[in-house]
């Protein structure tokens, strides 16, 4: 879709190939790098606190690191663990998914998104591992 028309009786929507369809309403549902690169022609023009949400989300890279355990040694009741404290550079596993609900396995997961995530995507798959359990072996000690 090309662009979005609106009044108050129908919107219509102008497919790639130049042709146009007419409905009641739409709903527009696409990727926000979509909309930031003004993709679609929308007539009227969005409102401007729309357009300014639009101009202020960002985009990135959202890395992940599973580990699988032998056992579960974290809160297996705890859904999320943050982990602000770890040592290493801002922003580095601070985040964790408790797994065992989810697959009825001893995983735990980490998230590393903005800049942390492209830092550990650089690393090696096992230092990335290593600062993981390095981060875990700080919060539950053996």
């Amino acid at each position: 879709m090309t662009g979005v028309s609106t009044s108050d009786a129908s919107a219509s929507v102008t497919l790639e190939s130049g042709a146009q369809e007419t409905f009641d309403a739409v709903i527009v549902c696409v990727a926000l790098g979509v909309l930031k690169r003004g993709a679609i022609n929308f007539s009227p023009a969005l409102p401007d606190r729309k357009q300014r949400a639009i101009e202020d989300l960002g985009m990135g890279l959202l890395d992940n690191v599973s580990l699988r355990c032998d056992v579960v040694f974290w809160d297996a009741n705890s859904s999320c663990i943050i982990t602000p404290e770890t040592g290493l550079p801002p922003g580095q596993f601070n985040q964790w998914l408790n797994m065992v609900p989810i697959v009825g396995e001893p995983i735990i997961m980490a998230f590393n998104s903005a800049q942390p995530a492209p830092d550990l995507a650089a690393l090696s798959d096992d230092e990335a591992v290593s600062r993981a359990q390095q981060v875990m072996s700080m919060g539950y000690p053996t």
